[in-house]
C-alpha cells in the first residue's frame, strides 16, 4: 500500500471517529459480556427531574477488545422500540456485545440498534430508542 493510500486511510478513520457522538464508546464493546440488567424509575434519587426512568447493563469488559474500563452504560428516559422487552431483561443477560449502531434523530434522542450473541451463537437483536447515554467506568 502506497505511503498517500495509508494518509487516505488515516484521515478516512479520523472523520469517522470525530464523526461519533461524544457520549459513545467509540473503540467498541466487542465481546463484553453482558453481567445484569435493570430498569430504574421515578422515583429513584439518581435521575433528573426531567427524567422518568433508565435502563442499566453492567458489563464485563475484561475481555472486549478496546473499551476495557467500562463497567455499565446507562439509557435515560428509554424504550425498547425493536427486540422483545422481556428477552432484553432476562435471555441477554450472559450474553456478548457483538455491534451496535448509534444514530442520533433529527429530535436529538438517541437510537441504538444492538447485536448481542448467546451462549448458543444465537444473534439477539434489539432497538433502544433513549434521550441520553451515560458511560460508567472504572
Amino acid at each position: 500500500m502506497k505511503n498517500s493510500d495509508i494518509k487516505k486511510k488515516e484521515k478516512e478513520l479520523k472523520e469517522y471517529y470525530d464523526s461519533l457522538p461524544d457520549w459513545y464508546w467509540k473503540h467498541g464493546l466487542h465481546d463484553a459480556e453482558i453481567i445484569d440488567i435493570k430498569e430504574y424509575n421515578r422515583p429513584d434519587k439518581l435521575l433528573r427531574a426531567s427524567d422518568y426512568n433508565y435502563l442499566q447493563i453492567r458489563l464485563n469488559c475484561s475481555n472486549a477488545l478496546y473499551e476495557n474500563d467500562i463497567t455499565a452504560l446507562h439509557f435515560y428516559n428509554y424504550r425498547v422500540i425493536s427486540g422483545n422487552y422481556n428477552s432484553l431483561m432476562k435471555e441477554a443477560v450472559g450474553s456478548w456485545w457483538f455491534s451496535d449502531e448509534p444514530t442520533v434523530l433529527d429530535d436529538g434522542t438517541i437510537k441504538i440498534m444492538l447485536v448481542l450473541k448467546d451462549s448458543n451463537n444465537n444473534d439477539l437483536k434489539y432497538t433502544i430508542q433513549c434521550d441520553r447515554v451515560k458511560i460508567i467506568r472504572r
